[in-house]
């Protein structure tokens, strides 16, 4: 028998880094980008992984595959299941990017183990599993990453309030680059971490007006509709993650290059220090010629996302 699971990626519209300490994020399904995983039953005591990354028998998986390594027989031991399985990872989300590659996967591979085991296959059976992987993969996620993923729907969310839906009021052209450099997640929130350890006064502030610029965003675009607004909002973001020390040269290079452009606003998404900026265009002929722009000035790979169109 074999069975799948498909999961596409996201990305944080605003309040990354700031959710993590109790601030609002905004958060949309990324569908451009996804990952495919397909199980059959082989003989044998061994699970084998195959993979773009790695191929071989998964206990022998590379540390950064440990979350993987552990989510699979967490699964089936859960359902009481001995099989030995083959397991073929078919991804086009780019690892390190700030696209949530780790939630994909996790939800991909459970939604393909679930329906293995003859097991529903909706969200709350697989969030649960998926956060057991996210919490390996990163220590203390903000759980945005595995909600957007496995609910596959605009998120409004706050780590003691969970998570609610959104209804835009606004289609938000976004053209979503790629600097090519991994953005390390678990890295970059110990150093923001640390930051507020050493400068609690300062860094608290930073973190309090990211939130505060997650709730005008969020207004703006379920009620206002203002794509101006929503672009000033998205460079006064940027410039506080640049005080927490999570931009880089690369994705520097990039803002500039947009806003040079005429782009309404730029900043980074996701964890920073690489990964992918996201650029708000007025509209979809700016959007397209913002693409070329972008890959002149050293993107390795952009995308177009017409958000609530």
């Amino acid at each position: 028998m074999t069975t799948q699971g498909i999961a596409s990626a996201k990305f944080i519209l605003c309040g990354e880094h700031s959710v993590v300490y109790g601030e609002p994020a905004i958060s949309f399904p990324f569908k451009q980008a996804h990952i495919i995983t397909t199980l059959k039953r082989i003989e044998g005591s061994q699970h084998e992984l195959f993979s773009d990354y790695y191929t071989g028998p998964l206990a022998q998986a590379p540390e950064k595959l440990t979350a993987i390594k552990a989510l699979v027989p967490y699964v089936l031991k859960r359902y009481k299941c001995m099989d030995a399985l083959a397991i073929h990872i078919d991804s086009s989300v780019p690892v390190g990017r700030g696209l949530g590659s780790s939630a994909v996967v996790a939800t991909s591979i459970t939604r393909a183990l679930l329906a293995y085991l003859k097991q529903p296959v909706i969200s709350d059976s697989v969030l649960p599993f998926v956060n057991f992987s996210e919490d390996i993969a990163h220590g203390n996620p903000s759980g945005i990453d595995a909600i957007t993923v496995v609910n596959e729907q605009a998120a409004w969310f706050e780590k003691e309030k969970g998570v609610q839906s959104l209804s835009l009021n606004v289609t938000l052209p976004l053209v979503v680059a790629d600097t090519g450099i991994p953005s390390e997640t678990r890295s970059s929130v110990a150093a923001v971490r640390a930051l507020y350890q050493k400068n609690n006064t300062e860094i608290a502030g930073c973190i309090a007006q990211l939130g505060d610029i997650s709730r005008e965003i969020g207004k703006e675009i379920t009620n206002e509709g203002r794509l101006e607004t929503v672009g000033r909002l998205f460079n006064r973001s940027h410039q506080l993650l640049k005080q927490l020390s999570v931009s880089s040269p690369e994705i520097e290079n990039l803002i500039d290059c947009a806003l040079a452009h005429d782009a309404l606003g730029a900043k980074l998404t996701g964890g920073g220090r690489g990964g992918c900026v996201l650029i708000l265009c007025k509209n979809k002929t700016q959007a397209v010629a913002m693409t070329k722009q972008l890959e002149a000035a050293g993107a390795v790979k952009t995308w177009i996302s017409m958000i609530g169109e």
